[in-house]
């Protein structure tokens, strides 16, 4: 029987519309929305069906409804229009709400605790069994993919840079697009853009599965508190695009990871994804497959140890396994936590005959170093020393002599060594005609295609297949391990613990995985970190500085691994309190942090040396880092603070006109009261701008003078900030005023040439001042 439907809904609850009209969309069924109470706006759909059609009245349920007036009086009409046929009714419970009757007598779907994947697919289920019909196959649009990019800084070269990408189209926001760059720094956030008309309206396209958010960080935001939740963010790492020492670089970033969401949609379209595979589940056509049962998901998705069933060979694996077969010649391993370099030497080994096999020691583990500092005795055969870099320099001298000596005898015995990056460099630093007598094998970050290629060998023996590929690619941003841990997680959130009789789709988003297994590194490592962070007492930040910069926060960092000597000065006094406290490295008394950082006071580098613990700290913001380990994040001074009178705006406007360009090209960041948004605590967000002001510039007037709060509370926060250094003081006087007679001003040179306001020049005159403030703080 042919059915209408109609979506009922309170104006907060739009997202929810967006998302039910997508639903409805997809499945091919007819819908339109109810925007009046009374029974005129139900008469003219009951009367236009036919005699065997029906409507169904959707209505959204919250605690918004029912203080509209519209949701609180339509529900009598259509409870009665219900009794009369031809009408039924479909509560949707979106929120925790009590019901009112006649409504407790109706059968709902409850959505209030269900994720938004799960809740989609609640509805098209509950749609198509209302609608009675088999599923209509979805609406396939052909043509080039939509791509839109919000406002914000360095759009329009985000934007000119992904035109070029074949198969896409830039759009407007003003229609749904299929990926929409989302462009995030300190101006989108305090101007309250996630609270706008337009983000909640692209919100609830990407929750009708219309539309595909793709978070895009141009500043170090707090961007994962937004209602995207933990999505991937661009560019990769969540590295934000004023951290790249090449903006080309990180722009390049930014297409490459749409380029791999567009390539994922291509193939959705083709119909080789998941949702071919959900129709045929629903049809019952689901594929059969023999080997059900034989694989358990610890076994394909590994979180810890070596991967068998998913391993991807790297490109220099061939040539791994031959210089592993050569005799003597030593070789070096080298490469960031979570690289592979252990599953590489492990699968490496299984192609050797059981006769050379070799014997591997780690230099992590205390029973081994005995056997490692007597290996330049004598060996047999091949031994491997995993973590080399956690030896004595001294031990790691004699490794290296030891190197020497066997390449020069051509013995048959071999030594493979593994560290981390610039573990081969360190050793020529040690002995430079080493060089040319070992083999130094580094793998860098792992391309998204050697990614790709794992999670299909997973969906292959669980028989799975996941929705969302490009997104574990993204969010594992070059690292294997990571990527093994998402599919465990979206695996695991479908309860399947074994190879699956039926392919079974794989739907949650990777956000929902992201965010467990950042539940678990808070639980793991939170006790570490907060015990590292204490190591420079209750008020020290260097020590978190360094965990920050481990995290790869657009310094240093990136691999893992941070220098003293390649650090910025931010990090000297982490380095030397470390120094200080652990002249010979962590030791036995600080277990926690020695299991997962390991600190070398010679020459001076820190490691996170878990590759999870590293996942972990590159998802976290300096701000939220400073949360986790208990301490407060010192303010920079990174503004241009203007203090005015309300009665000056005129000049406030006229300034800002002069400071544009350097605004748009970011070279320097202004704050006036004009950047509070409404309903924000206006005194927290003039306190937290003073403490950020490198400079300020105060337009001095009369009415300045008698301002009660800019004498009262901005003018001494300016004036102890200059005292200390930290701020610097542009006065501007505007109009005639008691200026020079206000000591703790009048020591501060005014920019006015000759003391002369600028209400006593000409325009021109006044243009040439403002231009000299922009220029100085250019220079500043």
């Amino acid at each position: 029987m042919p059915v209408t439907f109609l979506i009922s809904a309170a104006p907060e609850d739009s997202a929810w519309v967006t998302a039910i009209a997508g639903v409805l969309d997809g499945s091919g069924l007819p819908w339109q929305r109810v925007v009046s109470s009374h029974d005129l706006a139900l008469n003219p759909v009951l009367d236009g069906l036919g005699s065997d059609e029906f409507a169904v009245l959707v209505t959204v349920f919250s605690p918004a409804f029912f203080v509209d007036p519209h949701g609180r009086d339509l529900w009598p009409v259509a409870d009665t229009m219900a009794g009369r046929g031809r009408l039924r009714l479909l509560p949707i419970m979106v929120a925790p709400t009590p019901l009112p009757p006649p409504l407790r007598d109706y059968q709902y779907v409850d959505l209030a605790t269900t994720p938004f994947p799960a809740a989609i697919e609640a509805l098209r289920a509950t749609f198509r069994q209302v609608a009675g019909q088999t599923p209509a196959a979805p609406r396939r649009r052909v043509g080039p993919l939509r791509v839109a990019v919000t406002d914000g800084p360095y759009s329009e070269r985000i934007q000119s840079a992904v035109r070029r990408l074949p198969g896409v189209q830039t759009a407007r926001l003003t229609e749904p697009a299929d990926v929409v760059l989302l462009i995030l720094g300190r101006d989108s956030i305090v101007s309250g853009y996630p609270e706008s008309d337009e983000f909640l309206r692209i919100a609830g396209h990407q929750a009708a599965g219309v539309t595909v958010i793709v978070p895009v960080l141009c500043d170090p935001v707090e961007w994962d508190r937004l209602p995207l939740g933990h999505a991937p963010a661009l560019p990769r790492g969540g590295k934000p695009l004023n951290s790249w020492a090449s903006l080309d670089d990180g722009v390049r970033s930014v297409v490459d990871g749409v380029r791999l969401i567009c390539e994922e949609m291509f193939r959705r379209r083709a119909g080789s994804l998941v949702f071919d595979s959900v129709q045929e589940q629903e049809r019952g056509i689901s594929e059969r497959v023999a080997f059900a049962g034989q694989y358990a998901l610890d076994e394909v998705f590994k979180r810890n140890g070596t991967p068998t069933l998913t391993f991807v060979e790297p490109p220099d694996y061939a040539r791994f396994v031959s210089a592993l077969r050569t005799p003597g010649r030593g070789i070096v391993l080298e490469g960031p936590s979570g690289i592979g370099k252990t599953t590489l030497l492990q699968r490496a080994i299984e192609n050797l005959d059981a006769k050379r096999r070799p014997l591997v020691l780690s230099g992590r583990r205390r029973a081994d170093r005995p056997r490692i500092e007597k290996l330049p005795d004598g060996h047999h055969g091949t031994v491997v020393v995993d973590d080399v870099h956690r030896l004595p320099a001294a031990v790691r001298a004699d490794l290296v002599d030891y190197l020497k000596l066997l390449a020069d005898e051509e013995s048959d015995d071999k030594l493979v060594l593994i560290g981390i990056p610039g573990t081969g460099e360190s050793l020529v630093e040690l002995a430079h005609d080493i060089a040319t007598r070992i083999d130094v094998f580094r793998l860098p970050a792992v391309s998204d295609a050697t990614i790709d290629e794992m999670v299909r060998k997973g969906e292959q023996a669980l028989n799975v297949e996941f929705a969302h590929r490009a997104q574990i690619a993204l969010a594992a941003a070059g690292s294997l391990l990571t990527a093994q841990m998402l599919c465990w997680e979206l695996v695991a959130a479908y309860r399947i613990e074994r190879t699956r009789a039926a392919r079974t789709p794989i739907g949650t988003d990777v956000g929902v995985a992201l965010a467990e297994v950042l539940k678990a590194c808070e639980l793991k490592y939170g006790p570490a970190l907060r015990r590292f962070a204490a190591f420079d007492g209750p008020t020290g930040t260097g020590c978190t500085e360094l965990l920050a910069a481990l995290g790869g926060s657009g310094r240093t960092g990136a691999d893992g691994v941070v220098r003293v000597e390649r650090s910025d000065r931010s990090l000297w006094p982490g380095f030397a309190t470390l120094a200080e406290r652990f002249p010979s490295g962590f030791t036995d008394d600080e277990p926690d942090v020695a299991t997962h950082l390991h600190y070398d006071p010679n020459p001076g580098y820190l490691i996170a040396e878990d590759p999870q613990l590293l996942f972990y700290l590159r998802r976290l913001s300096a701000e939220r880092l400073y949360e986790t380990v208990g301490k407060r994040r010192p303010r920079v001074r990174d503004q241009v603070f203007v203090s005015y009178c309300h009665a000056d705006q005129q000049w406030l406007e006229r300034l800002e006109r002069h400071l544009r360009p350097f605004v748009r090209d970011r070279t320097i960041d202004v704050w006036s009261d004009r950047r509070i948004a409404a309903g924000d605590r206006w005194r927290d967000e003039i306190s937290a701008a003073l403490d950020q002001a490198r400079v300020a510039i105060l337009l001095v007037s009369s009415s300045f003078l008698a301002s009660e709060f800019i004498a009262g509370t901005e003018l001494p926060a300016l004036l102890s900030a200059a005292e200390s250094g930290g701020c610097r003081i542009i006065p501007v006087i505007v109009n005639p005023c008691l200026y020079e007679y206000v000591p703790e001003l009048a020591e501060f040179q005014a920019v006015n040439p000759d003391g002369r306001p600028l209400t006593g020049m000409s325009e021109h005159e006044q243009d040439e001042v403002l231009v000299r403030v922009a220029a100085s703080l250019k220079g500043a």
